[in-house]
């Protein structure tokens, strides 16, 4: 709570009224021991009988950090895929709509579907 404190409160308002100059190696230092007491923690709350199924949980998440990395990529892939393929479907109608209101003569909604094109005609084949 101390080192929180210093690092939140106290070394902002000196820097504010006296030239003080932080470089960055004071918050290291603060936020290395305060690294240290979230270690100190750990281990006591581990020890603990009450905290098992707690400790279980969080050593199983730990355990399945590989797993879900990897699902996450597949999820970023699998949704770029899907991207590129929704902004073809989207330009395709768009270059064929546009004919369409152009012969109807409706200017404003010909200058937004040109607006549009020009935004998405040509990511899906940049991508």
């Amino acid at each position: 709570v101390v080192c929180g404190v210093v690092v939140s409160w106290i070394l902002p308002i000196l820097s504010l009224f006296i030239d003080f100059e932080s470089n960055g190696a004071v918050f290291r230092t603060l936020m290395l021991l305060r690294a240290a007491r979230l270690a100190r923690l750990v281990r006591v709350f581990r020890g603990l009988t009450a905290f098992r199924e707690a400790w279980m949980l969080i050593r199983g998440l730990a355990d399945s950090a590989r797993t879900l990395f990897w699902t996450i990529v597949v999820i970023f892939f699998v949704t770029y895929a899907f991207a590129i393929l929704g902004l073809g479907v989207i330009v395709d109608q768009l270059k064929e709509a546009l004919p369409i209101y152009e012969a109807a003569d409706s200017q404003e909604d010909v200058d937004r579907i040109r607006a549009l094109l020009d935004i998405f005609a040509g990511l899906d084949k940049m991508m």
